[in-house]
């Protein structure tokens, strides 16, 4: 990958994401199970998960492919596994979008 529109680094991205994606199963656990869970799990998955929307939105937005209201629509419906669905997809929509601007 020679350009990364991340302004972070892309493993740093992967870590934020797949973060924000297990305190977000934690919480939902702990939901439905009755657990008394502290506080700060339940704020660092709201975090983390807002951090990941921005940083999949920014690159999205920077980005120039096809169907970006598609990734949007499942963002507002699956808010905690839309954006580690996106990082695996990215590649693809790299090379998709290689062969519609050459």
């Amino acid at each position: 990958m020679e350009y990364s529109a991340f302004k972070l680094n892309y493993k740093f991205v992967w870590a934020i994401v797949i973060s924000s994606v297990l305190f977000s199963i934690i919480v939902l656990i702990s939901f439905f199970q009755q657990w008394a869970v502290p506080q700060v799990v339940n704020h660092s998955a709201i975090i983390l998960s807002a951090a990941a929307w921005l940083i999949v939105i920014g690159d999205m937005a920077y980005r120039k492919f096809y169907h970006k209201s598609f990734w949007v629509i499942f963002m507002v419906l699956f808010p905690s596994i839309t954006p580690i669905v996106y990082l695996f997809q990215r590649e693809k929509l790299e090379r998709i979008e290689s062969k519609l601007s050459s």
